[in-house]
């Protein structure tokens, strides 16, 4: 009786610390798996929380970003790429069909845009009578002239700088001595040192300050007169009609 007893108690003591055990490991799993569950709600919330704000158009983009694409929206739409023909004019005086320039002159000139530039797209980038400040310069070589554009000036009164230029001119007049002075200036305007030079040959001392572009007058023609002139004079001669066509050498947006 004594040792049944015995063994049976043995048995009960066993048998309860092998349930205190079981119960320890289910907590411990329980509580494994609800900071698991709590974790991966936490992490579904923030998703959610991401998804629900990059679902709004304009959110999860920075300001930059957004700045950035809607440049590159705006440049695509109105931009012109370099290569671009634009017709000029010098509208100051309509009906000058020739300028008059040495081939060491530098002469400020500012030309009209003659008509509406557009782009691939159909956008005017270019307004008609947006005017381009620049000078007519001796090319790189030496060997004629060209117009070459810095700034672009719109109807509206806005300024940008451009990078425009036109073909070099190397078509020449020779002004003789002795020639009709008349027929020399019809038609035509000059730079000072050119028309200081013409008036040498030709001995014309009556010239219209209209005639004389870059801010000269009558005055820098005034040594001149004091002084047998030269005998010839060779000037380069731009046709307003033909040579004040420009072109791009790099995109303009606007």
């Amino acid at each position: 009786m004594f040792n049944f007893s015995s063994q049976n108690s043995s048995r009960k003591k066993v048998f309860s610390l092998g349930n205190s055990k079981s119960i320890i490991a289910l907590i411990l799993c329980a509580g494994m798996i609800s900071s698991t569950g709590i974790s991966s709600v936490a992490a579904q919330s923030r998703n959610s929380r991401h998804f629900r704000h990059d679902s709004f158009p304009g959110r999860g983009i920075t300001p930059v970003q957004n700045n950035r694409n809607n440049n590159i929206s705006q440049n695509s739409r109105s931009t012109l790429p370099a290569g671009t023909n634009v017709p000029t004019i010098y509208a100051e005086d309509r009906n000058a069909t020739r300028i008059y320039v040495t081939k060491e002159e530098t002469l400020p000139l500012t030309l009209t845009v003659d008509r509406d530039i557009r782009n691939n797209n159909n956008n005017i980038v270019i307004p008609v009578n947006s005017r381009i400040r620049g000078e007519i310069r001796p090319a790189r070589n030496r060997r004629g002239s060209l117009f070459v554009g810095r700034t672009i000036i719109y109807p509206n009164g806005t300024e940008m700088p451009i990078d425009i230029e036109s073909n070099v001119v190397t078509r020449t007049e020779v002004i003789e001595r002795g020639g009709n002075s008349d027929s020399v200036w019809q038609g035509a305007l000059a730079g000072a040192a050119a028309a200081t030079l013409i008036s040498g040959v030709t001995g014309n001392r009556v010239i219209s300050t209209e005639k004389i572009l870059g801010g000269a007058g009558l005055g820098a023609l005034a040594g001149l007169f004091l002084r047998q002139g030269p005998s010839s004079a060779e000037v380069i001669s731009f046709d307003t009609r033909r040579d004040l066509n420009l072109t791009l050498r790099s995109s303009l947006s606007y």
